[in-house]
């Protein structure tokens, strides 16, 4: 099992890889989300000065004085939520990803991926005599496609291996189908007939609510297999921002510093890093397809 946690520090790897690495420093104690005064370990030079942004944990901080070891900061900075940290946390000074802006680039790409990308529901319907239509009992999110079925009973008999053909109805009418899901048993069933159907479903993924901690297997029911496109996807909308920043010609310093990073590298690096997002995005496609077989065969 992963958390969104994890990716981000996955993505912050492909970064920095690429650009460099941030000043860092520790705290000295545990600190509530409300002190606007911290203590740092290691006495910092003018990289800490006045006016600097650091970031602990996924809140940043805007320093406002100093003095040897200790900060005087205003929290929540840069619309970060403001948190409790503990001792030895590392300090990043000015850092060129902050672990938020991954977060926030990472949520986006789980959001954007494709319907090829889902996670698997399941449901026993019973459908009651002179009845062909039932409620998908359960679903939650947006439904699919019906991706298997195996009738329990026919007749009053057990026949584990018939498939019955089966047609989800969206939209329906949710007075007589709660879900909004309708499932229906093609050709219907005869007079006095009832049936139970066991039934796995393609869904969507849980992207309502996403933190830091969120489970993207137990909570967003993303296939383990398919994390590595959160990273190069979120690296390459990343890494685009910082060629844009570097190539803006009424900015100094840094974002214009070529004689480090020659012009369109980043660029070139990001344009990979999404080539391969999108590679990896049919592979894991591919891969469910051999599992579930082909949409609409």
């Amino acid at each position: 099992m992963s958390t969104l946690d994890q990716i981000v520090t996955k993505t912050k790897s492909k970064l920095m890889g690429s650009v460099g690495r941030d000043k860092i420093n520790t705290l000295n104690d545990n600190y509530n989300s409300s002190v606007t005064t911290l203590g740092v370990t290691y006495t910092p030079g003018a990289e800490i000065a006045p006016g600097v942004v650091i970031e602990i944990d996924y809140e940043q901080m805007m320093v406002v004085s100093n003095s040897t070891t200790t900060l005087n900061v205003i929290r929540a900075w840069n619309g970060t939520t403001a948190a409790s940290h503990t001792a030895n946390t590392v300090v990043y000074v000015e850092p060129r990803f902050p672990r938020q802006a991954i977060l926030d680039e990472v949520t986006n790409e789980l959001r954007a991926l494709p319907q090829t990308i889902f996670t698997t529901g399941t449901a026993v319907l019973s459908f009651p005599s002179n009845t062909n239509r039932v409620d998908l009992t359960g679903a939650t999110g947006t439904v699919y496609r019906i991706l298997n079925a195996d009738r329990a009973n026919f007749e009053g008999q057990s026949y584990p291996g018939y498939k019955p053909t089966l047609q989800i109805i969206r939209n329906a009418d949710t007075t007589a189908f709660p879900s909004g899901y309708a499932v229906a048993i093609e050709g219907g069933l005869a007079y006095g007939e009832t049936a139970t159907v066991r039934v796995v479903y393609a869904k969507s993924l849980v992207t309502t609510t996403l933190t830091s901690s969120t489970d993207l297997q137990s909570t967003v029911g993303l296939p383990i297999t398919a994390e590595d496109i959160l990273a190069f996807g979120a690296a390459s909308r990343l890494l685009y921002d910082k060629e844009a920043l570097r190539l803006d010609f009424t900015r100094q310093g840094q974002s214009r510093a070529a004689e480090e990073i020659p012009p369109e590298v980043q660029g070139r690096q990001a344009q990979r890093w999404r080539l391969e997002a999108d590679r990896r995005i049919s592979e894991e496609a591919m891969r469910l397809i051999g599992i579930w077989g082909i949409p609409g065969a």
